[in-house]
């Protein structure tokens, strides 16, 4: 059984690499799509998607009616309520309450109608607040962690971030509705009706993958995780529609609650989808690179030490030579080195103080201290205080 699958494992893991100047546009185009294939799955195995997944879900159970709730009060408070309300409302329902009928919406219109009249007070309000950034931030390291982002934002970009995501995002979601209404006056208008979803759920994921991660994102690397990502969430839906309505098991036991398992599993499946996505576009944008990301789980620790000399030594060079701060993304082309590796090693030296980081997402480095007062043993020390061996190389007198 094993030599029968020997021939694929081998394709995948080593002839798809194999590069020839020769082929033609159409094998080297087939070969960019089992490799992105492969390195997708790859990743969605190595980086525990399932578990990241399931954490979401759970979370999102706990914080989606608060997310809604507190931006519909922002509404209230500022203006613009009745339109939101109206506009936004049966979108949310139509996503979220897939398949389990009015439970689910008249649960959370019951808690917002709480919010509106003042029931929750001061202390009930500052609560929901903190509940919604728990679960923007919750999903903010797990798009870090596929992209292999170790830094977080600071709190004022967070706000910022936050803050977009919870006003500016039902706007553009209610324009983009309205827009939907003019399209019923265009003659043959029942095509765009028809791929209304689509747009919308692509413009939210494509949002959401360029403007999650702490890291500069690509857009056609954001497109295309948002294009695949955004097409599966609306066939998902009709499939787990099917699902819902033929599932009658879970309102036998649970009666009027049985619609939570089923608002559970959708959750799950959604938060599946869009780890997908971000897996996609963090290959799209590292297929150069990514082949070697296997290397990872293997590498050993002397391995880790001679990259944090090679960096640091690159760094110095590029500085010495006045040729301005030197980015991950560039360490990573020029020495063909996964992206996740360099970003940890980079991380652990500007701990150090060895290097000072600029810039938010597109970050950049150079050396923290004069270059004759960095030694290797202050490289070797910057690893092992933070990594897994505790032994530290004695400073010289």
């Amino acid at each position: 059984m094993k030599s029968l699958y020997q021939p694929i494992a081998d394709f995948f893991e080593k002839d798809i690499w194999q590069v020839h100047r020769q082929d033609p546009f159409w094998k080297d185009f087939v070969l960019n799509i089992c490799r992105l294939v492969y390195l997708v799955l790859y990743g969605v195995t190595k980086k525990r998607l399932a578990v990241r997944a399931t954490a979401l879900a759970y979370t999102t159970l706990l914080s989606i009616v608060p997310l809604i709730a507190v931006s519909m009060a922002l509404f209230k408070v500022f203006g613009g309520f009745s339109i939101v309300q109206e506009k936004l409302e049966p979108f949310i329902f139509q996503n979220l309450a897939i398949g389990t009928g009015e439970v689910v919406k008249n649960y959370i219109l019951g808690f917002m109608k709480n919010l509106h009249t003042g029931a929750l007070g001061i202390t009930g309000f500052v609560f929901l607040i903190l509940t919604v950034i728990g679960l923007l931030s919750t999903i903010e390291a797990a798009f870090d962690d596929i992209w292999g982002v170790r830094k977080t934002r600071n709190w004022l970009r967070r706000f910022n971030a936050y803050w977009t995501m919870i006003t500016v995002g039902p706007i553009l979601l209610v324009a983009s509705l309205g827009f939907g209404a003019y399209v019923h006056s265009i003659p043959f208008a029942s095509f765009f009706i028809y791929l209304l979803p689509y747009i919308l759920t692509w413009i939210a994921f494509f949002l959401l993958y360029i403007y999650m991660p702490n890291t500069k994102v690509h857009f056609r690397s954001a497109i295309l995780g948002a294009l695949i990502a955004g097409s599966l969430w609306e066939l998902a839906k009709y499939g787990y529609t099917w699902y819902a309505k033929a599932s009658v098991s879970y309102n036998a036991i649970y009666g009027s609650l049985g619609a939570l398992p089923l608002f559970l599993i959708w959750l799950y499946l959604g938060w599946v989808i869009v780890l997908i996505g971000a897996e996609i576009s963090f290959a799209m944008q590292n297929i150069e690179t990514y082949r070697q990301e296997k290397w990872i789980a293997n590498l050993s620790y002397e391995f880790k030490e001679f990259l944090a000399l090679i960096l640091m030594t690159y760094i110095c060079e590029q500085y010495e030579h006045q040729k301005g701060p030197v980015s991950a993304q560039e360490i990573t082309h020029t020495f063909t080195l996964p992206v996740r590796a360099v970003n940890d090693v980079l991380y652990q030296l500007a701990e150090a103080h060895l290097i000072i980081e600029s810039g938010e997402e597109d970050r950049t480095y150079i050396p923290c201290q004069p270059l004759e007062k960095i030694s290797v043993q202050d490289v070797m020390n910057a690893l092992r205080l933070r990594g897994d061996r505790l032994e530290v190389l004695p400073k010289n007198k």
